[in-house]
C-alpha cells in the first residue's frame, strides 16, 4: 500500500555538508524527520560532487514521519557566477557587465545540468545557458567562427583601407548563403543636438537591388501623362487619394508627387506615414 504524502519541502542544501543548522534542521524538524538520517544519506549520495556546491533537494514527507528525497542539478545561475569569478549578477544586465564566462564553461556547466534542460541537444541548450548568463550581465565569448578567422587573416585591423581596397577585401571574404549588405558609418562632423545641423537623405544606388519596385505619382494633367510615358505603375490624383482611404492601404515602394498635389496629401498621412512614402522634396520625390 502506498504510503500518504502530506507534504514536499523545497531546499537548496551544500553537497556533502548537510547538517541540522539551517536551513535544514528546522524545515525538518517541524514535521518531526530525522534530521540526522537525512543529512547522513545526503552527504553519502554527494560525496563525488564538489563539497559546498549549492544543491536543489525536494523532500517528500509522509504521513509515518518517513521521508524521500530527490536532488537535482545546481542551478545554472549559481553555476555561471562561479565560473564568472562573481558573487552576484548585474542589477542593469543591459549596461552593466559583472563578468565574462567562455562558451566552453556553458558546455561544462550544460554538462552538468543534463536532464534538466528543455534543449533538445548541446547547442540549443548552450544557448538557453548563454541568454541566463546575459540575463544576469555576465558577457558570453561565443570565439571564432572559421569563417571569422578567415576575415581576420586577410584584414589588419590596425589598417585604414582606402575605400576600393576595402570593397576588394569584402569581395574576397567568405560568403554566407544570404545576400549580404554593408553597413557604412561617416563622421560628419556636426552636432546633432542643433537642428539647422541635421542631416538627411537618401541616395539610389546605380544598379539597385535586383528587385522591381512599384511607383506611384499623383499627378494631374501634362505631368499625369509623362508619369504614365515614364512607367508608372499608377497614376492618379484626387480619384487615387479616394481609393487609399477607401482602402487605408497602399501597395507601393515609391510614391511620387507633384508640388500642386503635394497639398492633398496631408489626408493620406496616416497610410503613407507610417510605411515612409510620404513625398519629401530633399529625397527627391517631390
Amino acid at each position: 500500500m502506498a504510503k500518504e504524502l502530506i507534504n514536499q519541502i523545497k531546499l537548496q542544501v551544500p553537497a556533502g555538508s548537510a547538517n541540522p543548522a539551517p536551513p535544514v534542521g528546522p524545515a525538518l524538524g517541524q514535521h518531526g524527520l530525522d534530521i540526522q538520517g537525512f543529512c547522513k544519506q545526503f552527504n553519502d549520495r554527494t560525496k563525488d560532487i564538489e563539497k559546498g556546491l549549492a544543491l536543489p533537494v525536494v523532500i517528500s514527507v509522509y504521513k509515518d514521519r518517513s521521508f524521500t528525497f530527490i536532488i537535482k542539478s545546481t542551478p545554472a545561475a549559481i553555476l555561471l557566477k562561479k565560473a564568472a569569478g562573481i558573487q552576484k549578477g548585474s542589477p542593469t544586465p543591459q549596461s552593466e557587465k559583472v563578468g565574462k564566462v567562455t562558451i566552453k564553461q556553458i558546455e561544462e556547466i550544460v554538462k552538468q545540468k543534463e536532464g534538466d534542460l528543455t534543449g533538445a541537444d548541446m547547442e540549443r541548450s548552450v544557448k538557453i545557458i548563454a541568454g541566463t548568463a546575459r540575463s544576469m550581465g555576465i558577457e558570453v565569448d561565443m570565439g571564432l567562427s572559421k569563417r571569422k578567422k578567415a576575415i581576420l587573416d586577410k584584414v589588419d585591423v590596425m589598417k585604414t583601407y582606402p575605400l576600393k581596397d576595402a570593397i576588394e577585401l569584402l569581395k574576397n571574404s567568405p560568403k554566407l548563403k544570404f545576400t549580404e549588405s554593408v553597413d557604412i558609418s561617416i563622421n560628419l562632423g556636426i552636432d546633432t543636438t542643433k537642428s539647422d545641423q541635421n542631416v538627411r537623405g537618401s541616395s539610389a544606388l546605380p544598379h539597385g537591388i535586383g528587385k522591381p519596385s512599384v511607383v506611384v505619382v499623383f499627378a494631374e494633367g501634362q505631368d499625369a501623362k509623362a508619369a504614365q510615358k515614364a512607367g508608372a505603375d499608377k497614376v492618379g490624383f484626387e480619384d487615387l487619394i479616394e481609393e487609399i482611404k477607401k482602402d487605408k492601404d497602399l501597395e507601393a515602394d515609391i510614391v511620387i508627387a507633384t508640388p500642386e498635389c503635394m497639398k492633398s496629401l496631408g489626408q493620406l498621412g496616416r497610410v503613407l506615414g507610417p510605411k515612409n512614402l510620404m513625398p519629401n522634396p530633399k529625397e527627391g520625390t517631390v
